[in-house]
């Protein structure tokens, strides 16, 4: 029962992972596999995002030079207002000036302001180009983490290539048991064997039926992982193209996105470093200003009354300059910190590289080596059959010969499959994922 539940539930998961998904009956190519993972994988909407975020900010960014509008309301008390002192008044009240008014100790105002900038001292500039700087960033940050795909496909891809080709090497020492299982029957009608002879290549049969077991399983394991990947439903079975050996000659280039984020956070650092050249920079604007006061422009009359000001406005602050030196410091070594983490990334992917290098030379002279010994074993298999059609040899020497050729032949498609797997990891970890 427990089995039956367990068989339900997958087949539940199956059908909610790619309930809106069709098989995909052609051939499935490594290039297909990339493209597909990566446009199913979360993170290739930050792409969208990015480019929306860095949209509406550098529309934002350029509305600093749109008229600026403000509206303002005053009331206020003082202890004391502009005024003349007695003996100036009685001098006024000589020639007949008696009607002045002071204004009062309480005072109002409402104003409405529209302010014009003409030059910032470069700040949306430097604001814009910070603004692609820090949208760079995000792009190559998703980029980085899709970036890891490939390589998990890789794994997927060549492993069922590689349990394949020993489930069809399987298949192929399966019909030569059978074959074998036969003859060894005609000889033992004939009386040149006996039971036990027979029994010996069930035995080997058997095994053999544990291992083929064994190796779908493999292969059914990774057919639900490369559909989790992919976002639709394949089968192992559609993984039938062995990809070509690829073109080598320009590993010695690298174009890995994490390159591109460490130029991108240069970018951002130099955007900054210009930025703060703005604090020492004058900036120019034209203002008009409407207001109702009470008192207005004219201190000496005593009641509400409209006034407008209109001009050009000049300002110069040079507390800006005091910490320029400091903070043009700070982002140098912010920049030399990236720098490091760029030559570190470098060194790591040479490493890398030599590494990868070593092992492609290694398994193509074990490539060498496993033609020459299959051919030793086909010879030496043939010899065994003949032996053993005429006495000399019991069947289960030469059953052993057979699985030492059986072996042999294994040892030569693993190492092909890998030696390609190898490339193909090369190509990625330099940041080639096309020819």
């Amino acid at each position: 029962m427990k089995k039956i539940y367990f068989c339900f539930a997958f087949s539940l998961v199956w059908g909610l992972l790619f309930a809106d998904t069709n098989d995909v009956s052609q051939s499935l190519t490594l290039s297909y596999c990339y493209e597909k993972a990566r446009n199913n994988h979360p993170l290739i909407k930050q792409f969208a995002l990015a480019e929306q975020s860095a949209k509406h900010k550098y529309a934002g960014a350029g509305r600093h030079y749109l008229p600026q509008l403000s509206i303002s309301a005053r009331a206020s008390w003082q202890t004391d207002v502009t005024g003349f002192s007695q003996d100036i008044l009685d001098k006024f009240a000589l020639m007949g000036i008696s009607d002045i008014h002071f204004p009062d100790r309480d005072q109002y105002r409402a104003v409405v302001e529209l302010v014009q900038p003409i030059w910032d001292g470069g700040a949306l500039i430097f604001e814009r180009a910070g603004i692609k700087a820090e949208a760079e960033i995000d792009r190559q940050t998703a980029e980085t983490g899709l970036y890891s795909l490939y390589g998990q496909i890789n794994e997927i891809y060549f492993g069922i290539l590689l349990l394949r080709e020993q489930l069809k090497q399987n298949n192929l020492f399966a019909d030569e048991l059978q074959r074998q299982y036969d003859r060894v029957a005609d000889l033992e009608r004939g009386g040149l064997a006996n039971e036990s002879d027979i029994l010996r290549v069930e035995v080997e049969q058997k095994k053999l039926v544990q291992v083929k077991e064994g190796i779908l399983k493999g292969l059914q394991a990774r057919e639900l992982m490369l559909s989790f990947y992919l976002g639709e439903r394949v089968s192992w079975i559609s993984v039938s193209e062995v990809p070509q050996i690829p073109d080598m000659s320009n590993v010695s280039e690298v174009s890995r996105p994490e390159i591109a984020l460490f130029q991108a956070q240069q970018l951002k650092i130099d955007a900054q470093k210009k930025r703060l050249l703005v604090k020492g920079m004058p900036q120019l604007g034209l203002f008009a200003q409407g207001a109702y006061a009470n008192p207005g422009l004219n201190m000496f009359k005593a009641e509400f009354t409209p006034y407008f000001i209109g001009g050009a406005s000049f300002s110069w602050n040079f507390g800006g300059l005091y910490t320029y030196g400091d903070e043009k410091k700070t982002l140098n070594i912010e920049k030399e910190k990236v720098k490091v983490q760029e030559e570190n990334f470098r060194f790591m992917l040479n490493q890398q590289t030599i590494a990868r290098n070593g092992e492609i030379e290694r398994l193509r002279r074990a490539i060498l080596r496993d033609g020459e010994i299959v051919a030793l074993r086909e010879e030496i298999a043939r010899m065994s059959e003949i032996k053993s059609d005429n006495g000399v040899l019991s069947v289960s020497d030469y059953i052993g010969d057979l699985n030492e050729l059986n072996i042999a032949r294994q040892t030569r498609a693993i190492h092909e499959i890998e030696l390609l797997k190898t490339m193909y990891d090369l190509r990625i970890d330099r940041g080639l994922t096309e020819d």
